[in-house]
């Protein structure tokens, strides 16, 4: 019992399907750093000998010390100042701690010592779960996720009792929607959450309206990180859908990109459903490139990512062909490289006829034209099955 209580992750909370508008996400800002450098939790700090009457971790009930800091929350509360810095130099801001860059190359490298301090906060976190940690101790790792779901519910409660809807929540963000609730409104929310939490909490964007979308399985069950939302200057947001993935053709991404850019223009439900009109014409136009034979190959690649030798695979599926295609001619393959290929004939019985790997490429090798139509419209789905969860929800 201990351990099933004391063994979880982030807490998340399933989305509500369908199309909603006026949606603001707030997020913890480096929230498990952040919950390291402000509560004192680091390896040395949990259930030391020194504190018997220390405050106690919620669910847990482990202690943390008192009477020293601890050498985790020092690292990454310095490594929080500095990112913080980064983030204040890039949005221009000025001042002693954010001076203004003279050229792109200097905001370039703002962001990747940004994104630098970002990951080593991840590591940072991550190690005190490592098995094989020099100095660690799982008991730091669970507490640090018992604080962060405690903190989440509490940000849940607020919203809702101050009249917002949690649309979404997930690990370290809510998705909070209120009839006629302005920008200053969700910023006064992120403020009272983040008194209360005593955790930074950022007003991430304002979104016009978000789409959140079902498995592709099943039409009635939500999923976490499947959604594509516009703010109110017009900038998309995409989870789950296939332009995030490296797998999709070039020709089905940028499909999704000219749709997505159709429908960021809508600023309602209404104007969404008149641009969803627009944007079948998308559709309809690749479509019909595609049957024509208009399409350059190098618009019809899936490249996928091996998870065994060629010669191990058992079961003749399309990675499987063209990798084994590769190995055949002599290329040497590994578990994690990359294969690229074009689709050929997908219901071919014979299985080397299915797909031909692209390096093998030759021009009267023609193109399985059903099976790329089934992968735009299998793509545009999402767009289209709002209409039918808004009306259910």
């Amino acid at each position: 019992d201990e351990l099933l209580l004391a063994d979880r992750g982030g807490l998340v909370f399933v989305p509500k399907l369908g199309f909603h508008e006026n949606v603001a996400e707030l997020d913890f800002v480096s929230e498990y750093p952040s919950i390291m450098a402000r509560f004192n939790i680091s390896p040395e700090t949990i259930n030391c000998p020194c504190c018997p009457e220390a405050p106690r971790v919620p669910e847990l009930g482990y202690r943390v010390c008192r009477a020293r800091r601890g050498i985790t929350s020092r690292v990454v509360e310095r490594l929080i100042t500095k990112r913080g810095a980064l983030k204040q130099r890039l949005r221009g801001a000025t001042g002693e701690q954010a001076l203004p860059f003279a050229d792109g190359a200097q905001r370039e490298r703002y962001k990747l010592q940004r994104d630098a301090l970002k990951w080593l906060l991840v590591c940072c976190f991550g190690y005190t779960g490592y098995k094989n940690a020099r100095f660690g101790k799982i008991e730091a790792h669970e507490a640090i996720n018992a604080v962060a779901r405690e903190t989440l519910l509490v940000a849940k409660e607020m919203a809702e009792a101050r009249g917002y809807e949690v649309l979404h929540a997930l690990v370290d963000s809510l998705y909070v929607r209120k009839a006629g609730a302005a920008h200053g409104d969700y910023e006064a929310l992120a403020a009272e959450i983040e008194a209360r939490t005593e955790l930074p909490l950022a007003l991430e964007a304002v979104y016009r309206y978000v789409v959140f979308l079902p498995s592709r399985q099943f039409q009635d069950v939500p999923v976490p990180n499947r959604f594509f939302a516009v703010a109110e200057d017009g900038a998309l947001k995409v989870r789950g859908l296939e332009l995030r993935r490296h797998d999709t053709p070039p020709l089905v991404a940028r499909m999704q990109r000219e749709v997505l850019a159709v429908l960021a223009e809508a600023r309602d439900f209404v104007d969404y459903t008149a641009k969803l009109e627009q944007a079948r014409e998308i559709l309809r136009g690749y479509q019909a490139r595609l049957a024509d034979g208009g399409v350059a190959v190098e618009d019809l690649i899936v490249s996928k990512r091996l998870t065994r030798e060629p010669r191990e695979y058992q079961k003749a599926n399309q990675t499987a062909v063209a990798a084994q295609q590769l190995s055949g001619r002599g290329a040497r393959l590994r578990p994690g490289q990359t294969v690229e290929y074009i689709i050929t004939d997908a219901d071919n019985r014979v299985a080397n006829d299915r797909v031909r790997a692209y390096a093998l490429w030759e021009g009267w090798f023609g193109y399985d034209r059903r099976k790329y139509a089934e992968l735009l419209r299998e793509a545009f789905e999402p767009f289209a099955v709002s209409d039918r969860a808004r009306s259910e929800s």
